[in-house]
């Protein structure tokens, strides 16, 4: 959590990231990230954009995406 919040108040991570620097922003970080805190995060970017086709997300949406991912062979820390 120290981590994730050192990105946001050093101003690497703001309302206007995209979500794919987000990600490599915190794939770069050792810290642990469970599926309520992407979740939040995820809901937080939502918030400043207009028209969305995705309104809110879960952390069971968060999750199944992982395990999908994990059963690709996607390696996830």
């Amino acid at each position: 959590m120290q981590k994730f919040g050192g990105l946001i108040t050093s101003g690497k991570i703001t309302e206007h990231n995209d979500v794919s620097k987000v990600a490599e922003l915190l794939s770069q970080s050792r810290a642990f990230y469970d599926a309520d805190m992407v979740a939040g995060l995820i809901n937080a970017m939502l918030y400043h954009i207009k028209d969305k086709t995705v309104k809110r997300v879960s952390s069971n949406h968060v999750r199944y995406v992982m395990d999908q991912l994990k059963a690709t062979g996607v390696p996830l820390p």
